[in-house]
């Protein structure tokens, strides 16, 4: 049997019996309590395991500086496999649009469009990126720093990784975040106006901070997740999950999360 395979049935079989057990009211916890916690323990033995018997490449490290040219404002797309990355405002002149550290490197292209610079950003196709747990690479670690003085929009692909998005300092008035099996910490907009956001997870577990001052409203379809909202700031209604005074705050942000097994937690 192929072990990658092995691996994630193991943890669909462990989550299956879990809900079975809650149903039949054998289990009195709530199975995702538990099985989040399963899951880490289960990756960390596999990466002590396999890293004791495979080989992983070494990967070189690339440094990358896109300068903003004329352009007013920034629209950056953004495929990562499997690894880590993080995202955050950076120390930049205002001449630069982004720059970052790519550990396994990265191919990127940057054209200006009237006053908008598109830049894309995704993993070299010429590596196999299966992520830890699957094999022996040990995947793609990116760090990138944005320009805060810009407006921004943002779109995120990522595969089974761990991610940090911190878009407290940045002017991001829009972001989509499509992910698979992984985990992500996302920290909204303390002060870019209008924010619209749109999450796509599978298997992931999606941790998102909203900035104090800030208001937001959650619309969430779930499949199979297990969601965890702070009501003492976000009242809910007819399914909506909403700020007090939503509609005449400055600062405010519009999320639609659609999420199929995993664990979604605002706060």
């Amino acid at each position: 049997m192929n072990r990658y395979r092995f691996f994630w049935g193991i943890l669909v079989l462990m989550l299956g019996v879990m809900l079975l057990l809650n149903t039949l009211g054998i289990l009195s916890i709530s199975a995702w309590n538990i099985f989040w916690p399963l899951v880490l323990v289960a990756v960390g033995g596999w990466l002590l395991l396999g890293g004791a018997f495979s080989k992983r490449p070494s990967l070189e490290n690339q440094n990358l500086y896109i300068p903003l040219s004329q352009a007013s404002s920034i629209n950056l797309r953004l495929k990562h496999a499997a690894g880590r990355l993080h995202i955050a405002s950076g120390s930049l002149s205002s001449q630069d649009a982004l720059s970052g550290s790519f550990l396994g490197g990265v191919d990127y292209e940057s054209l200006q469009e009237d006053s908008a610079l598109n830049i894309r950003l995704k993993a070299p196709a010429g590596l196999f990126w299966n992520t830890v747990p699957f094999g022996g690479f040990q995947g793609f670690t990116w760090d990138i720093f944005l320009n805060r003085q810009v407006p921004l929009k943002i779109k995120i692909k990522s595969g089974a990784n761990e991610s940090n998005v911190d878009l407290s300092d940045l002017k991001v008035s829009e972001l989509e975040l499509d992910t698979g099996a992984s985990s992500t910490r996302l920290i909204l907009p303390a002060a870019a106006g209008f924010t619209r956001v749109k999450i796509s997870s599978g298997a992931a577990s999606v941790q998102i901070k909203v900035p104090d001052g800030v208001a937001a409203r959650f619309e969430i379809k779930q499949g199979l997740a297990g969601i965890n909202v702070d009501t003492s700031r976000f009242f809910i209604h007819g399914g909506v999950y909403e700020s007090y005074g939503y509609a005449s705050a400055p600062n405010r942000v519009d999320a639609v999360i659609e999420t199929g097994v995993g664990s979604v937690e605002i706060h």
